[in-house]
């Protein structure tokens, strides 16, 4: 088995490294599946690392892309590059004794006997038997010749074993350990069965059958069936189909409602035509009904396994009474007539078509938007249902790749789609798994959020770096790792597929609601993408801290040209967060010119879990602050008279009604606070 394969290249932003050490053992990962086996002995070279180079022992085959071996020297730094290649030929040979080495398990045993095609040294080529099988890639035979140089390339097929029946007699064994398959063995073996009165001509021989064509004693002759028996191939089977009967040709008579039709007979008239003139001149036959005869399934002509009748003219749309039989058949032939499609009312189909009493949700979706590269956006649909049912919704995008799939392994994601329907960051260690659990986005929810809100609050996204984050060299066993994101967003790199999202630049998403009954619906949005813009990034607040409540504190993002054509959002709107990020319940700016920056109010709220969003106006791209900050409210005061109010007394009287001053503070609901008065006449006090 010649085998030279590249090494994946040193670690970096695109590469997790090809050579990578843990003791004394050495993983390689290649740039494509290989065929390697336990056992195997590999040469490496050009590897970046010297000492990973060398020929060494396959030790164990993680997956179809990585191997192991052992190494003496231990603590080499993570490197790649260069090539594997198998350092033992296809075919070698010693004395005359010949060693083929297989890509794969071969399953031969000794005495098999195989055919050794192609390989580039003709003395390995030709039908041998199999004398030794050291291991489950490699067996031995005998050559007719002695010094052969070291080859490869080329195939080993193995014949299955099979036997040859005519008249309850069999043929000596054909394939496997026996006779070689081929043309001339056949013809042998066939011939030479006992009781055999004739000569057999065999052509053709091939892996998917052969033809026999009697001749001799048997010329002419309607000969007995021949059969293929004790196969050994591990459930395959094999079937006998006469292609030119022998002897006399066999006939038949058609009969409708007791009268038979003329002598059909195979050769002569057993023909589209002659069918059809056969039938309409049965006696009594309908005046202005006619047939049209075909193959099974209504096309071509009458073949070797039978010919169909569909009924027209006066017979055409009614269910016809009378059955067609089979009659005055020749000695040894048989056949039946059987109705494949009832004529008449159309009552026969197979169904019944009944009424549901479910309405189909009603669905609309926005038409388009132009948002920035690498933003986050939500996009929301609408839906009723007269049922009143309660709905699941969904958001797919529906953009094509190329016809092979285009993956994200080296942070260029040019065409397919971005966005599943599964959108969190999930290890899924079971790729056969028909579900991914609690990963379908199947919601209540009408909006969904591009990427995941959860992923967004946790910065696991590409918006700030528009890549995949660096890791190790691919694991042998599934570990919590993202190597890279659930959901990334669309960068400069991405180019659409022609005739699908290239021109214009666009993504395509489908809202789709279910009512639970049947009912589905669904509708279209398409986000065109402008390119040289992005990404809208919160910039300030975007880490921890501490603010006042009340206090004036400046909002700022990156515009990011998002005010210009052809996206133009001339405003956003500026909210806060008291939860993390989840829900937005206070509005610090409804709608400000999106310059990129905004002085704007903190609410007089307690909270350690602050988050700031500034959303597009008239649009649906928006960005987060990466960090919680903390907001520590200030008590509020207030007096029964109100801000501003007074009231008259006499000195020394006192107030009628009484003034009560009340005071609170959000970060100390439940305690007891001090205050004092300030300003008062002199001979007033405060109680």
């Amino acid at each position: 088995q010649p085998l030279s394969l590249a090494i994946n290249g040193a670690p970096s932003a695109t590469s997790r490294g090809g050579a990578e050490e843990t003791g004394n053992t050495v993983t390689i990962a290649t740039g494509s599946a290989h065929t390697l086996q336990v056992g195997d002995t590999v040469t490496i070279s050009g590897v970046g690392v010297a000492d990973y180079n060398g020929t060494w022992t396959v030790t164990a085959v993680p997956t179809s892309r990585s191997f192991q071996y052992t190494n003496p020297t231990a603590g080499l730094a993570t490197s790649g590059g260069g090539t594997v290649t198998l350092a033992v030929p296809g075919a070698t040979e010693s004395g005359t004794t010949v060693t083929i080495s297989t890509s794969a398990p071969h399953g031969r045993s000794v005495g098999d006997v195989v055919t050794i095609a192609s390989v580039g040294v003709a003395g390995y080529n030709g039908t041998w038997t199999i004398t030794a099988v050291p291991t489950a890639r490699t067996f031995e035979y005998t050559a007719a010749v002695s010094g052969l140089a070291n080859s490869g390339g080329g195939s080993a097929t193995y014949y299955s074993p099979f036997q040859v029946r005519i008249g309850g007699n069999d043929s000596v064994l054909i394939g496997g350990s026996g006779l070689p398959y081929t043309t001339a063995n056949l013809n042998t073996a066939i011939n030479a069965i006992a009781g055999f009165a004739g000569t057999a001509t065999v052509s053709g021989a091939a892996s998917t059958g052969f033809t026999v064509t009697y001749g001799g004693a048997s010329a002419g002759l309607d000969v007995p069936n021949i059969e293929l028996v004790n196969l050994s191939c591990g459930g395959c089977f094999a079937s006998v189909e006469e292609t030119n009967h022998g002897g006399a040709f066999d006939s038949f008579t058609v009969n409708y409602n007791g009268a038979d039709s003329a002598l059909i007979t195979n050769g002569v008239n057993y023909t589209t035509a002659g069918i059809k003139a056969a039938i309409e001149a049965i006696p009594g036959w309908p005046a202005g009904a006619t047939v049209t005869i075909a193959n099974f399934g209504g096309g071509g002509s009458p073949s070797t396994n039978g010919f169909q009748v569909t009924f027209g003219g006066t017979l055409g749309v009614t269910d016809v009474p009378v059955m067609l039989s089979l009659t005055n058949m020749s000695a040894g032939a048989s056949g039946f007539f059987g109705e494949t499609d009832k004529g008449g009312a159309v009552d026969n189909k197979g169904g019944i078509i009944t009424a549901t009493g479910n309405s189909w949700p009603s669905v609309t979706a926005p038409a388009s938007f132009t948002i920035p590269l690498r933003t986050p956006f939500s996009l929301t649909g609408e839906a009723t249902d007269a049922d009143g049912d309660t709905m699941l919704y969904s958001w797919e995008q529906n953009d094509r790749g190329g016809s092979a799939g285009t993956s994200l392994l080296n942070n260029v994601k040019s065409n397919g789609p971005l966005f599943a329907m599964f959108p969190k960051s999930a290890v899924v260690s079971d790729p056969l798994l028909y579900n991914p659990p609690g990963e379908n986005q199947l919601t209540t929810n009408p909006t969904r959020v591009f990427p995941d809100i959860d992923q967004i609050l946790d910065n696991n996204t590409n918006a700030d770096t528009g890549v995949c984050p660096t890791g190790p060299i691919a694991p042998f066993a599934p570990l919590d790792v993202v190597e890279c994101y659930a959901e990334f967003l669309p960068t400069a790199d991405y180019a659409g597929f022609a005739g699908v999202n290239a021109s214009p630049l666009s993504l395509h998403f489908r809202f789709t609601a279910r009512d639970g009954w049947g009912g589905v619906n669904a509708a279209d949005t398409t986000l065109l993408l402008a390119t040289g813009t992005g990404p809208f990034l919160v910039t300030s607040p975007n880490a921890a801290a501490t603010y006042k409540g009340l206090s004036m504190q400046t909002v700022t993002w990156n515009v990011a040209g998002t005010d210009l054509s052809p996206i133009d959002t001339a405003n956003v709107k500026i909210s806060l967060s008291t939860d993390g990020g989840y829900t937005y319940p206070y509005i610090l700016a409804a709608s400000t010119p999106n310059d990129g920056s905004e002085m704007v109010a903190m609410p007089n709220v307690g909270t350690t879990e602050a988050r700031v969003k500034v959303e597009a106006v008239g649009n649906i791209f928006f960005d987060i602050s990466n960090s919680d900050f903390a907001i520590q409210a200030v008590p509020e005061v207030s007096n029964s008279l109100g801000e501003g109010g007074s009231q008259s007394v006499q000195y020394s009287d006192s107030l009628t009604p009484d003034v009560t001053v009340t005071a609170s503070d959000p970060d100390s609901l439940g305690t007891s606070l001090s205050a004092v008065a300030v300003g008062l006449p002199a001979g007033m006090s405060l109680s």
